[in-house]
């Protein structure tokens, strides 16, 4: 079994007051999905870190965060 049609599926985390934080991007076709329940190591490798892109992200949709992680 794949995760097939998860492909930018987000991985994201909200704070205390209720916003979301986009961390990650689902990028792996081929992940093995019964694997998962072996634990989260599986499925951690399979997210592209969305900071490496943030110029593109913020171009793109005309949003600019005053936020940039190092």
């Amino acid at each position: 079994m794949s995760f097939q049609g998860k492909h930018g599926a987000p991985l994201f985390q909200y704070n205390r007051a209720g916003q979301a934080t986009l961390f990650g991007a689902f990028v792996d076709r081929d992940l093995d999905c019964s694997r998962s329940s072996k634990g989260n190591k599986a499925i951690t490798g399979s997210f592209t870190d969305v900071r490496k892109h943030l110029d593109w992200i913020c171009n793109l949709t005309g949003k600019i965060n005053s936020c940039y992680f190092s």
